[in-house]
């Protein structure tokens, strides 16, 4: 499925030409809010790494759907899925903080690395529908 094609601009890579965390975190932003638009869930988005955060959008945004895509941040890294978690060592969630994983997410997408984008995206959008249809 795809939701939106752009070319990566030069700004958001890292020195070996690989798009940087924070752009990644820009592209979700962008997939969630064309999701939500097409499914006509609202038009907020987040991504949300604390419980405060989270707590507050439940209380605050209407028809608010928490999804976590779980995924094992050593897999990750073996995979080397990720290049930033191979070079940083310091101050990385996942690896020596602490994340602050959902407690209780309306939706659970498990990405073991088996699954291919499509298929992963075609369980969501199933898992999405079925909430809404709940």
């Amino acid at each position: 499925m795809i939701l939106k094609s752009e070319k990566v601009i030069k700004e958001c890579t890292d020195y070996n030409g690989h798009m940087n965390v924070a752009y990644y975190v820009h592209v979700f932003d962008m997939a969630a809010d064309i999701m939500l638009d097409n499914f006509r869930m609202g038009g907020k988005s987040t991504i949300s790494l604390f419980h405060y955060i989270r707590s507050w959008n439940k209380k605050n945004i209407k028809n608010y759907v928490e999804i976590y895509i779980k995924a094992d941040i050593k897999k990750i890294i073996r995979k080397k899925k990720k290049f930033f978690y191979k070079r940083k060592t310091e101050n990385v969630i996942g690896v020596n903080i602490k994340p602050e994983l959902p407690k209780l997410p309306n939706i659970i997408i498990k990405n073991d690395f088996k699954k291919s984008i499509n298929k992963l995206s075609e369980e969501l959008l199933k898992k999405i529908n079925s909430h809404l249809i709940n």
